[in-house]
């Protein structure tokens, strides 16, 4: 069963792997439960925005290289896009199969680095505080 994103174009315009699905044209069936999930995003993106911004202005952390559960997140949506591309193309059961599968790897990747890039933060936070002298 397919689904077509047309009506979800805005909310999905942003994500890497929503540009992917746009450009495809369709979703698998599973993967409305991601689609739904896109109605928060704009909210979500918000809260990492804002904690950057006030990291960067009340501390002296200026550097945030990219982690390996970062680049596997990364890999993931990629691939993402491809099988959504070739599951257009060619339209069978394992295009849609390993397609379904990808989309809940990207769901998980994706929670898996946020966590990952919060405990990071949070080491180099408390690290931070604690390696200043105190004040007088």
């Amino acid at each position: 069963m397919r689904t077509t994103c047309a009506g979800r174009a805005n909310e999905s315009e942003t994500s890497v792997t929503g540009i992917g699905l746009l450009i495809s044209g369709s979703l698998p069936f599973s993967a409305d439960l991601l689609a739904a999930l896109q109605n928060s995003k704009s909210s979500l993106l918000f809260i990492p925005l804002a904690i950057l911004l006030v990291v960067v202005l009340t501390t002296e952390i200026r550097s945030f290289p990219p982690s390996l559960v970062g680049k596997v997140n990364t890999a993931v949506q990629i691939t993402t896009i491809f099988a959504v591309l070739t599951h257009n193309y060619l339209e069978t059961y394992w295009t849609r199969e390993i397609t379904t599968f990808l989309m809940a790897a990207t769901a998980g990747t994706v929670l898996l680095s946020s966590v990952h890039y919060a405990l990071e933060m949070s080491r180099r936070l408390h690290f931070h505080h604690h390696s200043r002298p105190p004040r007088s």
